[in-house]
């Protein structure tokens, strides 16, 4: 993902997990069947491709998807939550770094900082050592 995705990503993931959280309940694991019914949903989710729409560039994210995408993928966010902190027995995949699609490529190539030649900060220019007077 990218990092403005990224961010999105864990924005709607803590929303998530702060809004299912009631009292102290939000911290006790889940029974083995809600974790399988979990799984599977996120399983199911992930088969549909919910992942290649979470990857799209996020400015043009709004305007490519639509509600039903956008309600799945904050439903694939929260059930990811779930079974993250409430499934300890399940292991999820750890999530990759995508590659930049061509607009991104050529977002970051853009803003690449080209290095100086020579020293990154200039000498100071100092005061020339007068001689000194010698009693004479």
């Amino acid at each position: 993902m990218t990092s403005g995705l990224k961010l999105i990503a864990t924005a709607l993931l803590g929303l998530s997990v702060l809004a299912a959280s009631r009292g102290d309940t939000a911290a006790k694991p889940l029974s083995s069947e809600a974790c399988v019914k979990l799984v599977n949903e996120h399983t199911e989710l992930a088969k549909g491709g919910i992942e290649e729409a979470m990857n799209q560039d996020p400015e043009n994210a709004g305007a490519a998807l639509n509600e039903e995408q956008l309600a799945r993928i904050e439903r694939f966010l929260f059930i990811e939550g779930q079974i993250r902190f409430r499934c300890p027995e399940v292991q999820l995949p750890g999530l990759g770094v995508p590659e930049p699609s061509k607009t991104q490529a050529a977002k970051l190539e853009k803003k690449k900082i080209k290095k100086p030649k020579g020293p990154a900060v200039p000498m100071p220019e100092r005061k020339p050592k007068l001689p000194s007077k010698s009693p004479g």
